[in-house]
């Protein structure tokens, strides 16, 4: 009950303090009209509080008593601790000449602390110093102040990063919604937000997906963050932060991507007409079509660059846009995988900030007009005919001298063995059947073997004389071609 009285005190003595401010201007007013001294501006900054929260604003009003209407004021200085929210201006013509001007203002701390409202100039008065106690916003032991996450301190011209705010819930029902971003030197790719727990808290992560436009040192004013729930509802602006963006190097020609890409090819079949399909996916969005790779392309494919499709598509992942880029050509007639097809990507890696090459080998294959194909087919089936006559011709030969051996073997007598000889070869002496092969060693064979025949028989010197000339006979045999 105590805090309760004190509490309501506080507030009416506040409330009179403020009146009185407000007052001030006009009872001086009316004093300087009847004495007739000069005219002084009087500048006073006027507050709702003294002691706020984060996530809630200051009501402020600038109450400016002169002659005239001024210019705006300047608050440059309290831009380093507030996110100032212009609402509304009014004007009042007073007795005595005097014109009363207050600028009515919405301040949002962006950090806790003692900030202060710097001392202000306009139109010739002076505005003292206000203090101003920020507290955390603090629920369940739960910091609702959103914060950076921190993001790199320098990158390249034309790199991607990711820049993310932590929300805290108050509890988990809780929503957070941002306003749309705008970073000037930068272009928004994408945006998202996902939950998280640590420590038993849920909070959300707000991210975007940036890429660098400019180069210098540029800032980050993030949009205001809103946690609203059943009970309450927070706004909060956040410091600004600072990045380094670094020129790419004057040799780096500006078609080569700012970006790690991954390169791979494959092999397509469009209505029994194959083509090459060239792909290359990138995290950090290389952005518009690759310079180069379309007459590339075009001239392994004997073609012009224009008859090569580009398909540029863009894939959401859990780490914001993937950008895949895709070029198709037809295989040109008469590829076979001799040819030549690889392919030099040229790219500037922003991590190590050097320039890279990476190589591609488009898929080899066979593919020839089908007119080609039925004429290959054609002398292939004659050579396959060819070939099976040629070793049924070699089979048929080498049955018929195997028989012609066993026959040899078969003779029991020199007779029958030359008559077989003459038979088979269609001589009608054994000169003559030696005769063709012009071999000195069968040329003996028929003269031994003609001895054998027309001389007196000895039944033990011929049968090992007619056993000899066999042997030799079925050696000759065996190993003629």
């Amino acid at each position: 009950m105590v805090n309760k009285v004190h509490r309501l005190l506080s507030m009416l003595l506040l409330s009179c303090f403020c009146i009185s401010l407000l007052l001030i201007p006009v009872l001086v007013s009316q004093a300087l009209a009847s004495t007739g001294i000069k005219k002084q501006a009087v500048l006073t900054i006027v507050t709702d509080k003294t002691e706020m929260e984060m996530g809630k604003f200051l009501s402020v009003q600038l109450v400016y008593f002169g002659q005239s209407i001024p210019e705006p004021a300047q608050l440059h200085s309290w831009n380093r601790d507030f996110y100032i929210e212009d609402m509304s201006r009014d004007s009042e013509n007073l007795p005595g000449g005097y014109i009363k001007t207050i600028q009515y203002l919405r301040l949002y701390p962006e950090t806790t602390g003692i900030k202060t409202l710097h001392a202000i100039a306009q139109g010739g008065a002076i505005a003292r110093p206000v203090d101003i106690n920020v507290r955390p916003l603090i629920r369940n032991n739960i910091n609702g102040a959103p914060h950076w996450d921190p993001p790199p301190k320098a990158i390249w011209q034309g790199d991607t990063i990711i820049i993310s705010i932590v929300q805290n819930l108050m509890t988990e029902n809780n929503q957070v919604k941002t306003e749309e971003a705008r970073f000037p030197g930068f272009s928004v790719l994408h945006s998202w937000q996902e939950s998280q727990y640590k420590n038993g808290i849920k909070s959300v992560r707000v991210n975007w997906q940036l890429k660098a436009q400019n180069y210098g040192h540029l800032s980050l004013h993030a949009p205001s963050v809103i946690q609203r729930g059943s009970r309450g509802r927070w706004r909060f602006y956040l410091p600004v932060i600072y990045i380094a963006i670094k020129p790419v190097p004057a040799y780096i020609p500006a078609t080569v991507p700012v970006a790690q890409v991954t390169v791979s090819s494959k092999l397509e079949l469009v209505n029994s007409q194959p083509f090459w399909q060239l792909s290359i996916n990138s995290d950090d969005y290389p952005g518009e079509e690759i310079y180069g790779i379309r007459s590339r392309l075009a001239k392994i494919a004997q073609t012009t660059p224009d008859r090569v499709r580009f398909v540029a598509k863009e894939q959401l992942t859990d780490t914001g846009k993937r950008s895949v880029q895709s070029w198709h050509v037809a295989v040109p007639s008469w590829t076979t995988p001799l040819k030549n097809t690889h392919i030099s990507i040229d790219y500037f890696d922003p991590e190590q900030g050097l320039l890279k090459q990476t190589q591609v080998q488009l898929p080899s294959l066979w593919y020839i007009p089908a007119f080609a194909q039925y004429l290959l087919f054609s002398l292939l089936l004659l050579l396959i005919a060819a070939v099976v006559f040629y070793l049924h011709k070699r089979f048929k030969s080498r049955q018929k001298r195997i028989a012609f051996i066993r026959d040899i073997e078969a003779c029991s007598s020199a007779d029958q063995l030359r008559e077989l000889l003459l038979q088979t070869s269609g001589s009608r002496t054994l000169s003559e059947w030696a005769e063709p092969v012009q071999d000195n060693s069968l040329q003996e064979l028929a003269q031994s073997l003609n001895l054998l025949c027309f001389k007196a028989s000895n039944n033990g010197t011929t049968n090992d004389l007619l056993s000899t000339i066999k042997l030799r006979l079925i050696d000759y045999y065996t190993h003629k071609a």
